[in-house]
């Protein structure tokens, strides 16, 4: 009989992200009012990084029109 994949136990500790090395995903859920919570705690993006964003949208080529006319 093949040996099932474990995808790791619901229990598991949080990973450490200083640890510097890869780990098994587990299956995670969280409501939307949680994801805010986790985004709203990100740290911004500083201004370098916003220009060099700008700076690569404007080098992008235009798309093409779309045949589906509004």
């Amino acid at each position: 009989m093949p040996k099932k994949h474990s995808s790791g136990s619901k229990n598991a500790p949080a990973p450490d992200p200083s640890a510097g090395s890869l780990r098994e995903v587990s299956d995670q859920r969280c409501t939307g009012a949680e994801l805010r919570s986790l985004i709203e705690r990100l740290p911004s993006p500083d201004e370098q990084f916003l220009s060099a964003l700008e700076e690569i949208t404007r080098q992008q080529p235009e798309l093409p029109r779309s045949a589906w006319d509004r």
